[in-house]
């Protein structure tokens, strides 16, 4: 079991929080003993399926199911686009965001709602598009890099690129603007963060998606991502107020 103190989320949602991550090793009576330690608003528990013990009972614990987060991995040694896919590869390309300010804009006008906070009655679609904001700038802090994607000339959308080391890149985040969310490009924009993996040394590529997301879990085993594990994801609220009397 291990258990993080997810302190940005004071900043994010106005809650403090906690992160607990179950092993198929841990018991439901370390679980308990655990969670009555904690004094934290909002606790966020991930249970790996390979540990069917908690899937009923960390309910009688007061948690509550949000979603399944599906970790993948995609080798980077044969890349090869369909002809349809070619097209599009002509007329699409990427470019570093050189103003992140502008990118934070478009996050808040809420380009992301199937994640666990959008999706919960306890926060705003504010706080949850804040959220966004806040992983972005401590991900630039930390030295991931952020892309547009450039469609006939225009920024589509990003995604944001980290170097895990020994040739592993994780695609942390991503998705089209608001404006543009209705184009079908989610495969070719799948094939140009495999290009620019690769052309920066990766051999691998990682990223991280949500069941409640599922266009782009289809997209990503259609562009050759596969499965590594799967994580029931489990939320807890504690008496913290409702969310009108939240502080963005």
């Amino acid at each position: 079991m291990k258990i993080v103190d997810a302190a940005w989320e004071k900043r994010n949602l106005g809650v403090s929080c906690s992160e607990i991550a179950l092993s198929a090793e841990d018991s439901f009576e370390q679980l308990e003993a655990a969670v009555s330690g904690l004094d934290s608003e909002y606790i966020v528990l991930k249970a790996p399926v390979s540990s069917p013990q908690f899937i009923f009972s960390v309910y009688s614990l007061g948690f509550v199911y949000v979603e399944d987060s599906i970790p993948l991995v995609r080798n980077l040694d044969h890349l090869e686009y369909s002809p349809m896919l070619h097209r599009l590869a002509e007329q699409t390309s990427v470019e570093l965001i050189s103003d992140i300010d502008l990118l934070l804009c478009e996050v808040r006008k809420g380009m992301f709602d199937t994640d666990r906070v959008s999706l919960d009655p306890q926060f705003t679609k504010e706080m949850a598009a804040n959220r966004f904001a806040g992983w972005i700038l401590d991900e630039h802090r930390c030295g991931t890099q952020f892309y547009n994607y450039i469609w006939k000339g225009k920024a589509i959308g990003f995604f944001a690129l980290r170097d895990a080391g020994n040739g592993i890149y994780d695609s942390v985040l991503g998705g089209l603007y608001v404006d543009y969310r209705k184009l079908p490009l989610g495969n070719i924009l799948n094939y140009k963060i495999f290009e620019l993996a690769a052309q920066l040394g990766g051999k691998q590529l990682c990223t991280t998606v949500s069941t409640n997301n599922s266009v782009q879990l289809r997209s990503l085993l259609a562009c050759g991502y596969m499965i590594s594990d799967i994580f029931h994801v489990y939320v807890l609220h504690r008496n913290h107020g409702t969310k009108d009397e939240k502080i963005c």
